[in-house]
Protein backbone atom coordinates (compact mmCIF):
# COMPACT_ATOMS: atom_id res chain seq x y z
CA UNK A 1 0.00 0.00 0.00
CA UNK A 2 1.34 3.42 -0.91
CA UNK A 3 2.43 5.67 1.94
CA UNK A 4 0.45 8.53 0.38
CA UNK A 5 -2.73 6.47 0.63
CA UNK A 6 -1.99 5.66 4.27
CA UNK A 7 -1.76 9.34 5.11
CA UNK A 8 -4.97 10.06 3.21
CA UNK A 9 -6.72 7.33 5.16
CA UNK A 10 -5.46 8.81 8.41
CA UNK A 11 -6.64 12.25 7.26
CA UNK A 12 -10.11 10.82 6.68
CA UNK A 13 -10.11 9.32 10.19
CA UNK A 14 -8.94 12.68 11.55
CA UNK A 15 -11.81 14.52 9.88
CA UNK A 16 -14.30 12.03 11.31
CA UNK A 17 -12.88 12.46 14.80
CA UNK A 18 -12.83 16.24 14.48
CA UNK A 19 -16.48 16.19 13.46
CA UNK A 20 -17.22 14.11 16.56
CA UNK A 21 -15.37 16.60 18.76
CA UNK A 22 -12.17 14.57 19.24
CA UNK A 23 -9.35 16.89 18.20
CA UNK A 24 -5.60 16.43 18.65
CA UNK A 25 -5.41 13.14 16.79
CA UNK A 26 -1.86 11.94 15.92
CA UNK A 27 -0.18 9.40 13.64
CA UNK A 28 2.62 7.09 14.77
CA UNK A 29 4.19 5.35 11.79
CA UNK A 30 6.53 2.37 11.54
CA UNK A 31 7.73 0.28 8.62
CA UNK A 32 8.41 -3.40 9.17
CA UNK A 33 11.88 -3.26 7.64
CA UNK A 34 12.94 -0.59 10.17
CA UNK A 35 13.07 -3.11 12.99
CA UNK A 36 16.71 -4.10 13.50
CA UNK A 37 17.12 -7.68 14.74
CA UNK A 38 19.61 -6.50 17.37
CA UNK A 39 16.99 -4.42 19.20
CA UNK A 40 13.77 -5.76 17.77
CA UNK A 41 11.86 -6.06 21.04
CA UNK A 42 12.89 -2.56 22.14
CA UNK A 43 11.79 -0.98 18.86
CA UNK A 44 8.44 -2.73 18.80
CA UNK A 45 7.73 -1.95 22.45
CA UNK A 46 8.69 1.68 21.85
CA UNK A 47 6.29 1.94 18.90
CA UNK A 48 3.37 0.82 21.07
CA UNK A 49 4.46 2.91 24.06
CA UNK A 50 4.64 6.06 21.97
CA UNK A 51 1.24 5.41 20.43
CA UNK A 52 -0.28 4.99 23.90
CA UNK A 53 1.33 8.23 25.09
CA UNK A 54 0.02 10.06 21.99
CA UNK A 55 -3.55 8.76 22.31
CA UNK A 56 -5.82 9.39 20.56
CA UNK A 57 -3.49 8.03 17.92
CA UNK A 58 -3.24 5.81 14.85
CA UNK A 59 -0.34 3.35 15.05
CA UNK A 60 0.42 2.26 11.50
CA UNK A 61 2.71 -0.60 10.49
CA UNK A 62 3.57 -0.52 6.81
CA UNK A 63 4.66 -3.78 5.13
CA UNK A 64 3.66 -5.78 8.18
CA UNK A 65 4.84 -9.06 6.64
CA UNK A 66 8.47 -7.85 6.68
CA UNK A 67 8.24 -7.14 10.42
CA UNK A 68 8.25 -10.86 11.17
CA UNK A 69 11.65 -11.33 9.58
CA UNK A 70 12.99 -10.03 12.89
CA UNK A 71 10.16 -9.88 15.43
CA UNK A 72 8.48 -13.09 16.67
CA UNK A 73 4.79 -13.15 15.87
CA UNK A 74 3.98 -14.07 19.47
CA UNK A 75 5.52 -10.84 20.81
CA UNK A 76 3.52 -8.72 18.36
CA UNK A 77 0.32 -10.59 19.26
CA UNK A 78 0.94 -9.96 22.96
CA UNK A 79 1.07 -6.24 22.21
CA UNK A 80 -2.16 -6.35 20.22
CA UNK A 81 -3.96 -8.45 22.81
CA UNK A 82 -3.51 -5.79 25.42
CA UNK A 83 -0.92 -6.82 28.01
CA UNK A 84 -0.64 -3.05 28.09
CA UNK A 85 -3.93 -1.18 27.49
CA UNK A 86 -4.35 0.30 23.99
CA UNK A 87 -7.22 2.64 24.79
CA UNK A 88 -7.42 5.42 22.22
CA UNK A 89 -5.02 3.67 19.81
CA UNK A 90 -6.21 2.54 16.39
CA UNK A 91 -3.77 0.00 14.93
CA UNK A 92 -3.50 -0.12 11.14
CA UNK A 93 -1.27 -2.41 9.11
CA UNK A 94 -0.55 -2.74 5.41
CA UNK A 95 0.96 -5.45 3.28
CA UNK A 96 1.48 -6.20 -0.38
CA UNK A 97 1.57 -9.93 0.42
CA UNK A 98 -1.50 -10.81 2.52
CA UNK A 99 -0.94 -14.51 1.88
CA UNK A 100 2.26 -14.30 3.90
CA UNK A 101 0.46 -13.24 7.08
CA UNK A 102 -0.46 -15.77 9.73
CA UNK A 103 -4.18 -16.41 10.29
CA UNK A 104 -3.63 -15.39 13.91
CA UNK A 105 -3.50 -11.86 12.48
CA UNK A 106 -5.96 -11.99 9.62
CA UNK A 107 -8.69 -14.23 11.02
CA UNK A 108 -8.94 -13.27 14.69
CA UNK A 109 -11.40 -10.69 16.04
CA UNK A 110 -10.05 -7.87 18.23
CA UNK A 111 -6.68 -7.90 16.49
CA UNK A 112 -7.48 -6.57 13.04
CA UNK A 113 -11.25 -6.32 12.89
CA UNK A 114 -11.47 -4.99 9.35
CA UNK A 115 -9.56 -6.14 6.27
CA UNK A 116 -9.69 -4.02 3.11
CA UNK A 117 -8.20 -4.85 -0.27
CA UNK A 118 -7.13 -1.65 -2.04
CA UNK A 119 -6.45 -2.25 -5.68
CA UNK A 120 -4.95 -0.02 -8.34
CA UNK A 121 -6.74 3.27 -9.03
CA UNK A 122 -9.51 3.07 -11.60
CA UNK A 123 -10.09 5.51 -14.47
CA UNK A 124 -12.03 7.97 -12.31
CA UNK A 125 -9.27 8.15 -9.68
CA UNK A 126 -6.51 8.48 -12.28
CA UNK A 127 -8.47 11.16 -14.13
CA UNK A 128 -9.05 13.15 -10.95
CA UNK A 129 -5.41 12.96 -9.83
CA UNK A 130 -3.73 13.55 -13.17
CA UNK A 131 -6.22 16.24 -14.19
CA UNK A 132 -5.48 18.14 -11.00
CA UNK A 133 -1.72 17.73 -11.33
CA UNK A 134 -1.32 18.30 -15.07
CA UNK A 135 -3.74 21.18 -15.43
CA UNK A 136 -3.87 22.44 -19.01
CA UNK A 137 -1.52 19.70 -20.23
CA UNK A 138 -4.00 16.99 -19.23
CA UNK A 139 -5.45 14.85 -21.97
CA UNK A 140 -7.90 11.96 -21.59
CA UNK A 141 -5.34 9.68 -23.26
CA UNK A 142 -3.11 9.79 -20.19
CA UNK A 143 -5.86 7.97 -18.28
CA UNK A 144 -5.63 5.15 -20.81
CA UNK A 145 -1.83 5.12 -20.75
CA UNK A 146 -1.75 4.62 -16.99
CA UNK A 147 -4.24 1.74 -16.92
CA UNK A 148 -3.10 -0.99 -14.54
CA UNK A 149 -0.55 1.16 -12.71
CA UNK A 150 -0.52 1.55 -8.94
CA UNK A 151 -1.08 4.94 -7.38
CA UNK A 152 2.68 5.25 -6.74
CA UNK A 153 3.34 4.55 -10.42
CA UNK A 154 0.71 7.06 -11.55
CA UNK A 155 2.37 9.62 -9.32
CA UNK A 156 5.74 8.67 -10.86
CA UNK A 157 4.35 9.49 -14.30
CA UNK A 158 3.63 13.01 -13.09
CA UNK A 159 6.97 13.40 -11.26
CA UNK A 160 8.95 12.15 -14.25
CA UNK A 161 7.12 14.55 -16.55
CA UNK A 162 7.99 17.39 -14.16
CA UNK A 163 11.66 16.41 -14.10
CA UNK A 164 11.77 16.30 -17.89
CA UNK A 165 10.29 19.77 -18.00
CA UNK A 166 12.91 21.07 -15.55
CA UNK A 167 15.78 19.55 -17.49
CA UNK A 168 14.33 20.82 -20.75
CA UNK A 169 13.88 24.36 -19.46
CA UNK A 170 10.10 24.18 -19.91
CA UNK A 171 7.59 26.09 -17.84
CA UNK A 172 5.39 23.02 -17.28
CA UNK A 173 5.31 19.26 -17.96
CA UNK A 174 4.09 18.14 -21.35
CA UNK A 175 1.71 15.41 -22.42
CA UNK A 176 4.53 13.81 -24.43
CA UNK A 177 6.77 13.46 -21.38
CA UNK A 178 3.89 11.90 -19.42
CA UNK A 179 3.38 9.44 -22.28
CA UNK A 180 7.05 8.45 -22.23
CA UNK A 181 6.97 7.92 -18.48
CA UNK A 182 3.81 5.82 -18.67
CA UNK A 183 5.25 3.66 -21.45
CA UNK A 184 8.41 3.08 -19.42
CA UNK A 185 6.47 2.05 -16.33
CA UNK A 186 4.00 -0.19 -18.13
CA UNK A 187 6.87 -1.76 -20.06
CA UNK A 188 8.72 -2.50 -16.84
CA UNK A 189 5.56 -3.94 -15.28
CA UNK A 190 4.92 -6.21 -18.25
CA UNK A 191 8.54 -7.41 -18.28
CA UNK A 192 8.34 -8.31 -14.60
CA UNK A 193 5.09 -10.19 -15.16
CA UNK A 194 6.72 -12.25 -17.90
CA UNK A 195 9.75 -13.08 -15.78
CA UNK A 196 8.10 -13.82 -12.45
CA UNK A 197 5.07 -15.97 -11.82
CA UNK A 198 4.81 -15.16 -8.09
CA UNK A 199 4.76 -11.94 -6.04
CA UNK A 200 7.41 -9.39 -6.86
CA UNK A 201 9.61 -8.25 -3.99
CA UNK A 202 11.09 -9.96 -0.96
CA UNK A 203 9.42 -13.31 -0.41
CA UNK A 204 9.22 -14.64 3.14
CA UNK A 205 9.56 -18.38 3.42
CA UNK A 206 8.31 -20.04 6.59
CA UNK A 207 10.01 -23.17 7.78
CA UNK A 208 7.99 -25.81 9.58
CA UNK A 209 9.01 -26.36 13.17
Amino acid sequence: MDTVLIHRLVDAVQRSLDAAGHAGFRLSYAEGSWFDSRRLFDYLDLAFERAISYAPCVLCFEDLDSLFNNVPLSHFLNKLDGLAPLEGVLVLATTNHPGELDEALTNRPSRFDRVFEIGNPGPAERRAYLGRQMGGAFDERVVEWTDGLSFAQVKEVWVTACLEAIHGGLAAPTLESAHRAARRLTGHRDAVRREFSGPVGFHIRRENG
